[in-house]
């Protein structure tokens, strides 16, 4: 996959997350799988870890809610990776989302 595809992919995720958006609550949770205690392994392709970032770089507001505490900041992490699950098809559930995101930022840490 190039990354013009992959910008393609980008696109058709966040077209199909403001079309979610407008759904009822109970429609998103269907797909809420934040909640799950235990997450299979997987591996990522780069074409995942790309759209992962690219996606997290157009949310880039939530992305620095992470860093906060409290109810709102929850809701905030549960959309977020949702919506990152979501926009990956849900190839990956939120929590292997959230778990590969901190898993980047611990490896970039470790290697600047």
């Amino acid at each position: 996959m190039n990354l013009k595809s992959t910008l393609d992919n980008l696109n058709q995720a966040a077209t199909a997350m403001e079309a979610s958006e407008i759904n009822s609550s109970n429609e998103n949770n269907k797909h809420d799988n934040s909640r799950l205690t235990k997450s299979k392994k997987v591996k990522w392709s780069s074409d995942s870890e790309l759209l992962l970032l690219a996606f997290l770089d157009l949310r880039i507001e939530d992305v620095n809610q992470l860093k906060k505490r409290g109810f709102t900041a929850n809701k905030v992490k549960r959309k977020l990776w949702n919506d990152a699950s979501m926009m990956l098809n849900y190839e990956f559930s939120a929590k292997q989302c959230a778990i590969k995101w901190k898993n980047i930022k611990l490896y970039s840490k470790k290697n600047s």
